[in-house]
């Protein structure tokens, strides 16, 4: 077998057992809260596996293999569970760190892979939690690099738009029972929490003044 033989069976085998530790990771993501240790490791193990993919960014392929496009596929699913086990962590950092990554996927290889269903509830995650950091100028920024309709049609990216507006307007009793509302009912709440904790503040400010 010549050389390039023996990379492709390797490739193959890295793929492989990547496939198989995102379908462990899948099943223990969706148990919840209750096995987030054992999320965490099969996920830690995973990335390790990722090492050995050879189309990862920066070094996307123009033209990837159908292996090349699988490993793509892998990593940036297994950087979605990584963002949203950040969120469950309450690791705001590393949840940023991921969506910095995944940005490369969902801009970079927007003509190489089928959209993630993940994309834009994530991208919405990231918007909510700029707002609730009160980054203003990030989210705006932000908001600017997603396609127009998505502002208008994708019920992910309307509700931080929407909360924004509110708070520009002053009007924090509306974010306040956009909270209640529950859109976000698990990984989002714990940015709306957040959130709310920054519209107190700002109320409290602006009866200070007054």
């Amino acid at each position: 077998k010549t050389s390039r033989d023996m990379g492709d069976m390797a490739e193959g085998g890295s793929l492989f057992g990547a496939a198989a530790l995102l379908d462990k990771l899948r099943e223990a993501f969706a148990k919840d809260g209750t096995a987030l240790h054992e999320s965490e490791a099969i996920l830690d193990e995973l990335k390790v596996v990722m090492l050995r993919f050879s189309a990862l960014p920066p070094a996307i392929p123009a033209t990837p293999t159908s292996t090349q496009k699988n490993e793509l596929l892998v990593a940036r699913e297994a950087l979605e569970f990584g963002a949203l086990l950040a969120v469950r962590k309450s690791e705001i950092n590393q949840f940023e760190r991921h969506i910095a990554q995944l940005k490369t996927y969902y801009s970079d290889c927007a003509s190489l892979l089928t959209e993630s269903s993940r994309q834009y509830p994530l991208l919405g995650l990231n918007l909510l939690r700029l707002l609730a950091q009160n980054r203003i100028a990030e989210f705006h920024t932000e908001l600017e690099q997603l396609p127009a309709e998505q502002l208008h049609t994708n019920a992910y990216i309307k509700f931080p738009a929407q909360l924004e507006q509110h708070i520009m307007e002053g009007s924090y009793n509306r974010v306040l029972a956009a909270n209640q509302g529950g859109f976000y009912k698990q990984e989002g709440m714990y940015f709306m929490d957040m959130l709310v904790d920054t519209v107190r503040d700002a109320i409290a400010t602006c009866s200070e003044k007054a």
